[in-house]
Parts: C-alpha cells; structure tokens; sequence
C-alpha cells in the first residue's frame, strides 16, 4: 500500500514539473535557440544605424562564400544607400567618400558601374612606339668619329675595327657579320682593301644595305713613295720614286677631303631620316667650319716654315696631306703596309738627310713600335714626335672620347716643329 502511495505521488511530481517548461521555465532546450536566432540577425539588420558596418559584413562574406537569399532581399530598400548586389558594392557607390576598400581601388575595372563580371576589360588602344635610330656602321676611326659630330646620340653607331687593332688585312669576325646584318648603313674606306665588303654583305643577306665608300668620294691619288736603292755592289744613294699600284686610301688625312665626306654623310643621313635631318645639318655645318679653320691652320704653318721636308721613320699614310700642302715627305717604308720592309739603305740616307738639312724632328704614326724613328734620332740628335693619320686609336683614347679634330690640332704643333 505504501509502494503505491509513493509511486502515485512521484507521478504527480513530474506531471507538475513538465507543466512548468511550457508555461516559460528557465530550462531551454539547443532546439528552442536555433529557433530564435533568426529572429535575432533580423532585429540586428533592421535597427543598424551605420550601413558601413553592415556594407562591410556583406563584402567580406561575398569574398569567402554565395550570399543568402535572405541578405539580398533585406539589402533591397530602396532607401538604403546599399546596392542591388552585395557582392559588387562599389558599382552602386555603396562606400562613403574618402573610405575607398584596398581591395577595390587595386581594382580599377571595377569602377565601370556596368561591367559584368564574366566580360574582360577592354584593351588599352595601341600607341605605336617611337622609331628606332638608325644603325650605322664605320669600319675605322674617322668615319666613327664623323658620325659622331654629325648625328651625336640620335643614332646608333658602331666601329667594326677594334681600338688598338691593325686595320689593315681586316677581316670581319663571326660577330661582326652579325652586326652588319642588323645595319641599316655602313660606311667604309673603299677600294682593294675592302674588297670584303660585297661579299660579307651578300653573305648575311644584305646586298641591299646602303653603303658609303670614302674613296668614291674624293680625287683619288695613286701612291708615290722615295726610296733607296739597297745593292752593295752600285752602293746606291740616289732617291727613286716609287709609283704604287692602287689608290692609297688614307683620304681623311687631308681636311679638304674630311669636309666633302662629312658633307656626304649628312645628306645620306638626312635622307634615311628626315626627322632629325636638320639637327644632322647643324651639327655639320659648325663641324665643317672647324675643318675650314684646321685647313687654314696648316696652311699657315707651312706657309711660315723654313723647309718642305718632312722625314717619317715609319710607315707613310699622308699621301693626300703632303700632296694638299705641297710638303715632300721621305719615309722609311713604301707605304702603309705592315707587311713591307725597311731596307738598311734607306734608313742610312735618312740619317744622311737629316744631318746635312739639320731636320729638328723624324715622324713616326700612332700604334708603332718608333724603333726606326728613334734609330734615326739616335744618329742625328732630331727629336722623336707622332704625326697621327687617325686611322685608329688606342682603346684609352677611344674610351676617353678623342676625336678627329683633337687628333689633327696635335698634328698641327708637330708640323710647326718640323717645319720651323
């Protein structure tokens, strides 16, 4: 009997306590909460006074997920300064002035109100780079050290023979074919010495480059040298003329005929490049006025010298100096050729003719070992100088920036010692 009061009485109990949890009890079960929330994230949307805060909630969800439908129909007020889409809020100006995202402004298609995200932002249009300069080619010094004075940086030149190299018996290199192929004018010397201009050219595919002989230029000149008979038995010391066989080259040497070249490159460039032709002709004309001057110089110094001789303990390139300036000129060797030899007769006249004229110097050219010059001012006393033909310079020199005209005025001090 007491075993069913007390279990009547438990009975009881629960029913009272399950009366309790759905009259509002403090018991709450995890169901009841997932029940609420969305009424929770509504009231919070609904009463947010700042759409900034709410703008940037929606980014950065766009950026890691899909929206919910939920969130684009609360963002579709018209009254809210949010966008249609807020996952693209810049296009409809959703940010507040001077509060730009890093992310948008990093962005610039984005600012295209319109633009669907699939679609590729247009293409800038095309802007047509600038000319490239002409590519010039000088095989030796001179014409390197011209273009330089004519066109300056507006073109883009180059030296085909080494500072410091022996130009003659040049042959272009592996590389310097090369070079030439990619040229779009070459100038060169001329005649028998380059004869390997044709073929070189043809070889690369390019018989068509515009080319500029110096030779073809100017009134060449058969070369002439005085020599000495080297015969023990006749003991020879009377001078003979030696007639050579071809054009010298060395037209440069003389200013008159630096200044038909300079005025021939100019008119080829002008031509190839009308743009900067009359920067080309404005730099010739001061340039050729300087080679007026040097002419006049030289002929002063000769003109108030007390003798016409000059002696060369060396090779001999002034052909068109000495024959420009009425100078006679004795060398040692026939010519400009390494390959030549010094006869002993030769240079035992020389000695003898500059004791018996008291000649103050003996010549000798740049890039030269001097022995025979200094042979000859051993036996005489007659001071040793360099006459430059600039027909190439050391590698400090070119480094250094030497030109032409530096070259011919030194030329000009060593004449006035010679001469006076």
């Amino acid at each position: 009997m007491k075993r069913l009061i007390f279990l009547l009485i438990l009975a009881l109990f629960l029913v009272a306590c399950n009366g309790a949890t759905e009259d509002g009890g403090a018991y709450a079960t995890p169901t009841d909460i997932e029940i609420e929330e969305p009424e929770e994230t509504e009231a919070y949307e609904d009463d947010t006074e700042d759409p900034q805060v709410d703008t940037e909630d929606e980014n950065d969800y766009t950026n890691n997920g899909e929206p919910e439908t939920e969130t684009e129909d609360e963002t579709a007020e018209p009254d809210e300064q949010e966008g249609d889409d807020p996952t693209d809020t810049t296009e409809n100006g959703t940010e507040p002035a001077g509060e730009t995202d890093a992310t948008e402004v990093a962005d610039p298609s984005d600012e295209t109100p319109d633009q669907d995200e699939d679609t590729a932002p247009e293409e800038p249009a095309y802007t047509a780079s600038p000319r490239e300069p002409l590519r010039v080619i000088a095989t030796i010094f001179p014409q390197y050290d011209f273009l330089r004075q004519i066109a300056g940086d507006r073109i883009d030149r180059s030296m085909l023979l080494p500072p410091g190299a022996e130009s003659h018996g040049f042959e272009p290199t592996p590389r310097d074919m090369m070079t030439l192929g990619e040229a779009d004018l070459l100038i060169h010397i001329g005649g028998d010495k380059d004869a390997w201009v044709g073929s070189n050219l043809a070889a690369v595919g390019r018989s068509d480059m515009r080319t500029i002989a110096m030779l073809d230029l100017v009134q060449g000149l058969i070369a002439e040298h005085v020599y000495y008979c080297d015969d023990d038995e006749d003991g020879c010391d009377i001078p003979h003329i030696h007639i050579g066989d071809h054009y010298d080259e060395h037209v440069w040497t003389c200013p008159r005929n630096a200044i038909l070249i300079v005025g021939v490159i100019t008119d080829v460039l002008s031509e190839m490049d009308p743009a900067n032709a009359s920067y080309f002709r404005a730099n010739a004309d001061r340039f050729i006025e300087e080679l007026r001057e040097l002419d006049r110089t030289f002929v002063s110094v000769v003109a108030n010298g007390v003798r016409d001789i000059v002696i060369f303990g060396d090779r001999f390139p002034f052909v068109y100096f000495v024959n420009t300036y009425g100078l006679t000129a004795l060398s040692a060797f026939t010519g400009c050729c390494t390959a030549t030899q010094v006869s002993p007769a030769t240079i035992a006249a020389l000695i003898t003719r500059v004791n018996n004229d008291n000649i103050p110097v003996v010549f000798h050219i740049e890039l030269s070992n001097r022995m025979i010059a200094q042979t000859i001012a051993e036996e005489t006393g007659a001071r040793v100088l360099e006459f430059h033909s600039a027909h190439n310079v050391s590698r400090n020199e070119f480094n250094a920036g030497v030109t032409y005209m530096e070259i011919m005025r030194r030329n000009v001090e060593a004449l006035r010692a010679a001469l006076g």
